[in-house]
């Protein structure tokens, strides 16, 4: 569940182009599908090879539409399908050493697939009569996804080239996955704008309305007084004490918020080691223990709520990597 967990961080998007793939480095390649893609992996459709194991290295080469350059990555292989006719099977991949350029690439395609999408009414469960059955208005929701990625612009993830939107973005798809109100979902797409754009209460207020405006003001941190940054403590301290009074709305987007960091710190902290320490005010002891105490107060506010299982798993799979890397190095 963890795994499924970590995987869901990253939106997919339809995409069903070619590709070229190749089982040994150095060996002919073979020709295939490109069927979906996030930032985090694909689906691919191969022929039947029978040495194919999950676990397996394969190469992939594929240009994203649109696009005129070749993208060369490697993936290892987390599932293998039923064989289908034309001796083809589905395969999962995890991408695997991206380098940060690439995933760039492809996550600043998955955000404009994405809008695209949702503003045709193509996005799956959109369409005619769709937002009558699940209640739902997509057009809101493209609406406020084109608000938040003018606002946050060209921001970046932290100690990463990785668009700032891939997070928000995620946030919101966790919210929608647990089956949480169109206005939580929407304060989860916009839940920094107040705190890291130039984005005002009023402005959220007028475009979106009250309720979401006073989502996204219950998490967003005032990080500056009379012109001076406040200092870590005071506002995390703040946080806590703001959260434990907070309504289940405000907890879950509080969850769904450090759910995905802790999947992309994890990642980060696979690829780059304890350097990924660096990327906040405090060490890894201070932020550890606040990681702890934010889902600690989430769980008593959420009871058995999945989204409460899910961020207690999320954040002892992470000190699980953590301490495992800490020990292959002492």
């Amino acid at each position: 569940m963890t795994r499924k967990a970590e995987r869901r961080g990253f939106f997919r998007v339809p995409v069903n182009t070619s590709l070229k793939y190749w089982l040994v480095m150095g060996e002919p390649f073979l020709y295939g599908r490109l069927l979906d893609l996030s930032g985090g992996g694909c689906l691919c459709l191969f022929h039947h090879h029978a040495s194919l194991a999950a676990g397996d290295v394969v190469g992939l080469e594929f240009t994203l539409p649109g696009s005129s350059t070749s993208l060369r990555v490697n993936a290892l292989v987390r599932n293998i399908g039923p064989l289908q006719s034309g001796d083809r099977q589905r395969i999962a991949c995890e991408f695997f050493q991206i380098d940060e350029e690439t995933r760039e690439q492809i996550t600043s395609f998955v955000a404009k697939r994405q809008l695209e999408l949702l503003n045709t009414g193509r996005w799956p469960g959109t369409g005619a009569g769709a937002g009558a059955v699940s209640g739902f208005n997509h057009t809101r929701y493209a609406n406020a996804l084109t608000f938040a990625l003018q606002a946050h612009g060209r921001q970046m993830r932290k100690g990463s080239p990785v668009p700032y939107i891939v997070h928000p973005v995620a946030v919101s798809a966790i919210l929608a996955q647990h089956g949480m109100a169109e206005d939580v979902v929407l304060a989860g797409l916009l839940h920094d704008v107040l705190e890291d754009t130039q984005v005002t209460f009023a402005q959220l207020q007028v475009r979106f309305g009250e309720q979401v405006a006073r989502l996204v003001q219950a998490v967003s941190e005032k990080k500056q007084e009379n012109g001076e940054e406040r200092s870590w403590e005071v506002r995390k301290k703040e946080q806590l004490q703001a959260l434990r009074k907070a309504p289940p709305e405000v907890a879950a987007l509080r969850a769904a918020d450090l759910i995905h960091n802790l999947q992309s710190l994890k990642r980060d902290y696979r690829i780059r080691g304890p350097v990924v320490w660096s990327y906040f005010k405090r060490g890894k002891e201070d932020q550890s223990r606040h990681f702890r105490e934010v889902a600690a107060a989430v769980g008593e506010l959420l009871g058995n709520h999945p989204l409460a299982l899910e961020i207690e798993e999320t954040l002892e799979d992470f000190i699980r990597t953590v301490e495992k890397d800490e020990k292959k190095e002492g």
